[in-house]
């Protein structure tokens, strides 16, 4: 059985009467077994033409537990149900069939906060990354180096600025590259750098609302992270994301 409400996904395998959690199911499976428990109600076949074809996708969605929060999943948790023909609720069907098709998303014109003329295709970037904030989305925009990712995140960042601060982590060679631009194409975001010794002022003006956009680097990062966490940014850039691919 699938379920999906409010952006939240929950599976669960049925035993005659019982129910067995998509973990154990998935964990008996990748262990060859045939067989699932069902705790005190003794143990269930597993569907395995099912998982044959689906198991890689229960994987991805359950992870650790039975429930998953991510919005961005939608399009697996439409396979699922389509898997065991179930009928779409219509707020899964329209989000998975945006996401699976982009030139559903609508195009924007650019926000009223940012002093610069867009691209064509930095339109469709802004515009798409206006969408995952609107869904509570993250992704990846791996334009090629030159092509404004700045800009159409700025864009992004000024039109969510009422929704509370954000942070950008990015290399130290950059900071202040982020800070001039930022003042440049969105002057209405209050700005300030995240580093040096003025980081215990930088938090007081973060904590009194008085800044839109934090910007650091990976090293203040690790050696702040308990204050940071402190701290609820409505939105989180990481800069260079290849810097957070390995331990």
């Amino acid at each position: 059985k699938v379920h999906w409400e409010e952006g939240s996904l929950s599976l669960s395998f049925v035993g005659g009467e019982h129910n067995a959690r998509p973990r154990e199911v998935i964990d008996a499976w990748n262990r060859g077994e045939t067989l699932v428990s069902l705790g005190d109600q003794g143990f269930a076949s597993l569907p395995k033409d099912w998982l044959g074809e689906h198991a890689h996708l229960v994987s991805m969605l359950v992870g650790d537990e039975s429930e998953n929060n991510s919005t961005h999943l939608a399009p697996l948790a439409a396979d699922l149900f389509e898997s065991v023909q179930e009928r779409l609720p219509p707020g899964l069907e329209q989000l998975a069939n945006k996401l699976r098709d982009e030139g559903n998303i609508p195009q924007l014109d650019p926000p009223s906060g940012l002093l610069a003329t867009l691209r064509p295709y930095q339109l469709r970037g802004w515009s798409w990354l206006r969408f995952l904030s609107e869904h509570a989305m993250g992704a990846v925009l791996a334009d090629d180096m030159g092509l404004g990712k700045t800009v159409q995140t700025l864009a992004a960042l000024v039109a969510d600025r009422p929704a509370g601060p954000a942070l950008v982590v990015a290399p130290t060679s950059v900071l202040r590259n982020w800070e001039a631009e930022a003042k440049r194409f969105t002057p209405e975001l209050r700005v300030a750098v995240f580093h040096g010794q003025k980081r215990t002022k930088r938090l007081e003006q973060l904590r009194a609302g008085k800044l839109d956009l934090l910007i650091t680097s990976y090293a203040i990062v690790r050696r702040d992270i308990e204050v940071l966490t402190d701290v609820s940014f409505r939105t989180v850039v990481v800069d260079e994301a290849q810097a957070i691919k390995n331990a």
